[in-house]
């Protein structure tokens, strides 16, 4: 890493010319580096210059000693717009430490425009530049404050043998880096070390050191939320990946892993690191102490560490039990999150800035449906899913792109779809937190939402024309959601090898038909527990459609509740098959079938299936499935349909029993018609 230590000591010295060195030396625009990256990456290497005025900065006065030094810890200090922190601390840091001097370097990035406090660290701390016991960075702005990913800025400029995070309010003390050069010099194959006292509040939480390898390679998690545990899940994932590191810690009664939901992950995952546990030694309160309660105090802190907590346990679980245990912690905390940050924050706090409007300052009235929607790529949906659902009254769409190629935005290009990139979270963990918080940002409580994916068409049933129509009519029967049947579409039993070329480009035309099966439903079927939990007494509406149950016996719910009214503490599932209550309200049961209105969704999943090149696609996902984005049975049910031969697997379809959609027979469905228990 030593090329990108080089410019900032040496622009220090002497100021680099950028034009200068472009116009000097022509094979910099070969490589497409700035000239900066250039210089850092071969010219110096090559002795090249800086500038007109510096031919050979090496022979500047001290330099070639500060590029030579070889510090044994690194402290490593982010700030963003935080000047006056560094103004308390910087100083005292320094000369606290100067008899270590030699084995040390301080690197401060800032990641800011305070070009007040840059200068005052210039004026103030010269010497300490020019030798490198001091290093600043300046850097652009994150967007938005997020510990992880500033805390990884250290990882182009940190050249010492161990990585340490130093607060920019934090104190430390030569004691404390005496104990730490002794740990490093008795663990020399590696470790991890907290620097926590026991008391919260006290600055000590946030410090952790570690081999600067090793926080190369597991680095702060960058899709956590801004704050908190992100510390932890450094140590613990270095801990499971390297299970012969010690773990130091300071000795106490309370320590970082010392809560009930740690301990139980030590122990079901069986890490079982060595314990170093050192005696504390002379430190000093941070610039701002904070009381021991200021992270309770915070209910948005609080569900913020919750989420953070469960992606740590769940991405470093293997246990299919534990995965999904831990992933329902993540869950809780992405519904603590929606209900506890401020409608003001929430789109800074989950996106990047996008230029879209400011959160409540849409207009949306009280029958109005807005959709909420999750995609990535899927680009030839995108234009028909928003041309029918604009033909049924859509106000506005709220879609997250998630790392879609080439951006959904380039296709999307209406005045009233709104498009969202994240910046915490992943599809496993946030789905449902990203499309609940652009629904918080611009809805007010009892606004209406519709949740689906790109390959969901949603029809409304007999009697209604637009969305607004059927709003306007649950509103007045005090109706605040509604269910919604998932119904996979086929071609018809006599598609031409010709249309199944075009079925990329013509979906709606050739996904002619639906499966309905007559045959006597099966007590296997209606037992089953995802058919029993979804639809109980109401099995048979769910077999008479269950493409992927009669051609594959897989079982996925059929089963959604996609149209809501948006309130806190209602949340919607990572597949929209439910609705989790965290304000006491039971969640929704069997009982939601009971109704003469159902809002029937035509599916295109299985286009992947008849698509030469989208059955390949998820060939790909199936031999990658140990990394899957998707639930476990999720993705065991896709290897199923689309993990064998294509052919095979197109014939049990087209075999299936069918009718032309053009019969409309679904917008009519009455699901209280198929009570097993009212007919028999």
């Amino acid at each position: 890493m030593i090329e990108f230590r080089l410019l900032d000591v040496i622009e220090h010295v002497a100021p680099f010319d950028a034009q200068w060195y472009l116009e000097t030396y022509a094979d910099t625009k070969l490589t497409g580096l700035s000239p900066r990256q250039h210089y850092a990456h071969f010219g110096h290497f090559l002795g090249r210059g800086i500038s007109a005025e510096v031919a050979n900065p090496i022979a500047l006065p001290g330099l070639a000693n500060a590029l030579s030094r070889k510090p044994v810890v690194s402290y490593c200090t982010p700030i963003m717009n935080r000047g006056a922190d560094i103004m308390g601390t910087l100083a005292a840091n320094l000369e606290a430490n100067r008899a270590v001097a030699d084995s040390l370097e301080f690197v401060v990035v800032f990641m800011d425009e305070d070009h007040e406090t840059h200068n005052w660290v210039r004026e103030n701390f010269d010497a300490d530049l020019t030798s490198g016991y001091l290093r600043m960075v300046i850097e652009p702005p994150l967007d938005g404050w997020h510990f992880g990913k500033a805390k990884n800025r250290h990882k182009h400029y940190a050249i010492g043998e161990i990585y340490s995070s130093l607060d920019g309010d934090n104190f430390v003390t030569e004691a404390e880096t005496r104990q730490l050069i002794d740990l490093a010099r008795a663990c020399p194959d590696g470790f991890v070390f907290h620097h926590f006292t026991g008391n919260w509040g006290d600055g000590s939480s946030g410090r952790i050191s570690l081999p600067a390898w090793l926080y190369r390679e597991v680095g702060y998690d960058e899709k956590m939320m801004p704050r908190q545990y992100d510390e932890m899940d450094v140590l613990l994932t270095a801990m499971v990946n390297y299970p012969n590191i010690p773990f130091a810690r300071i000795k106490a009664d309370n320590h970082g892993f010392s809560s009930k939901r740690s301990r139980e992950f030590f122990e079901s995952a069986g890490v079982g690191n060595e314990i170093i546990e050192l005696d504390p030694v002379e430190r000093c309160l941070p610039l701002n102490p904070r009381g021991d309660t200021y992270v309770g105090d915070d209910h948005a802190m609080v569900a913020m560490t919750t989420f953070n907590q469960g992606a740590c346990f769940l991405k470093n679980a293997t246990d299919p039990k534990l995965r999904d245990k831990y992933l329902g912690l993540a869950v809780q905390g992405r519904h603590e999150v929606v209900d506890t940050v401020p409608k003001e924050k929430i789109l800074g706090t989950l996106f990047h800035s996008s230029g879209n409007p400011e959160a409540g300052s849409l207009e949306v009235g009280e029958d109005d449906v807005c959709i909420v929607a999750c995609m990535k790529n899927d680009h030839n949906f995108l234009r028909p899913f928003y041309e029918h659902h604009k033909a049924l009254g859509v106000k506005y769409f709220f879609i997250v792109d998630d790392g879609s190629s080439p951006p959904l935005a380039e296709t999307l290009s209406y005045e009233d779809v709104f498009i969202f990139y994240p910046k915490v979270g992943s599809f496993l963990t946030a789905k449902g937190l990203w499309m609940e918080g652009m629904a918080k940002a611009y809805l007010d409580e009892g606004q209406w939402m519709l949740s689906l994916d790109a390959d969901e068409f949603f029809d409304l049933p007999e009697g209604f024309d637009t969305f607004p129509d059927l709003t306007r009519f649950l509103r007045a029967r005090g109706q605040e959601t509604m269910p919604a049947l998932l119904i996979d579409l086929v071609p018809s039993p006599d598609v031409s090898q010709e249309e199944l070329e075009r079925v990329e480009t013509e979906f709606e035309e050739i996904f002619s038909h639906h499966v309905w099966v007559e045959d006597e439903i099966t007590q296997d079927y209606a037992n089953y527990g995802s058919v029993k939990w979804a639809f109980g007494p109401y099995a048979e509406l769910s077999w008479r459609l269950d493409t992927r149950y009669h051609a594959y016996q897989t079982f996925d719910s059929l089963r959604k509740i996609p149209l809501i009214q948006f309130r806190k503490g209602r949340h919607i599932n990572q597949g929209f098959h439910t609705l989790h209550y965290n304000d006491g309200t039971p969640n929704p049961g069997p009982e939601i079938w009971d109704t003469d209105l159902v809002l029937p969704i035509r599916h295109y999943k299985l286009l992947k299936l008849f698509s030469t090149a989208a059955r390949e696609r998820m060939a790909a996902m199936v031999a990658n499935a140990d990394n899957s984005a998707y639930h476990a049975r999720t993705t065991e049910n896709i290897a199923k349909i689309f993990g064998t031969g294509g052919e095979e697997q197109m014939r049990r379809v087209l075999s299936l029993p069918s009718r032309p959609l053009a019969e409309n027979a679904l917008r009519a469905l009455c699901p209280a018609n198929f009570n097993g228990d009212s007919s028999s």
